[in-house]
């Protein structure tokens, strides 16, 4: 029980870090804009 809840905690977040660097890649462009103004 106590390594499924492990797995399923380190596949979250694997999961959240690959969305947080897709989302950075794609929208540093757009945020840095924003933050120029």
């Amino acid at each position: 029980m106590i390594l499924y809840l492990c797995g399923q905690t380190l596949n979250l977040v694997l999961t959240l870090a690959m969305a947080y660097l897709m989302f950075g890649l794609l929208f540093r462009d757009t945020i840095e804009a924003m933050l120029a103004k």
